[in-house]
């Protein structure tokens, strides 16, 4: 996905963009602790804002992650269109490219149709932030702009998205097939596996140089 052959630009510059991927995501989320307030008072000032709530959850241990959500607003107002954009965009590529790959006869029918399979496989892929991330995301702020307060509605949001993580694995296991029979491969017996393991051994040893290596 990160990868167009050809596009010398895109070469000299994928190393750098993912690079500042991380750094960005890092340095965000770390930058969200500097914001949190002292507890003991942050508690009281809370409480005293939220309609009437029972005793055992005034009682219960709360964590206050700010007062103040415009600097986490500003930043997510940045990073979410941004990223939009950046999968707008190499969806745009992949199809580009594979259109013309496909015009010049350089790509095989079996080889279109297993890149196709694989654009799907991504598009389902890419939905599941959308409804686990984004979507609480609205919601959450919507209900602090509004001042609008329903505490079973924000624990579903935040029950969703606390299984982001486990939904996108999931997904990825359901949609990609290699992904799938990996971990089949854990649950066959030790020879169906090392079958299995020599046949996909090269290719196991390319991924690994990839992401450590060639990223």
């Amino acid at each position: 996905m990160c990868l167009f052959t050809g596009n010398s630009k895109w070469e000299f510059w994928r190393r750098p963009w993912l690079i500042g991927h991380y750094i960005t995501a890092v340095v965000a989320s770390i930058s969200f602790g500097l914001f949190q307030p002292e507890q003991s008072e942050a508690r009281i000032r809370v409480l005293e804002k939220l309609p009437p709530l029972p005793a055992y959850i005034k009682e219960s241990s709360i964590y206050v992650f700010t007062e103040n959500g415009t600097y986490h607003l500003t930043v997510f107002l940045i990073l979410i269109p941004f990223i939009c954009i950046e999968v707008f965009i190499f969806v745009k590529e992949l199809i580009l490219t594979t259109s013309t790959l496909l015009a010049s006869k350089k790509m095989s029918d079996r080889t279109y149709h297993l890149q196709r399979k694989f654009f799907i496989a991504l598009v389902i892929q890419c939905g599941v932030p959308i409804i686990t991330l984004i979507i609480p995301f609205i919601y959450s702020w919507i209900s602090i702009l509004w001042k609008y307060y329903n505490q079973g509605l924000m624990n579903i949001a935040v029950i969703t998205t606390a299984l982001h993580g486990i939904s996108s694995t999931l997904v990825m296991l359901i949609v990609h097939e290699p992904y799938r029979k990996a971990v089949k491969s854990f649950f066959i017996p030790e020879e169906g596996f090392r079958k299995w393991y020599g046949m996909q051994r090269n290719t196991v040893i390319l991924s690994v140089y990839l992401v450590f290596f060639g990223f």
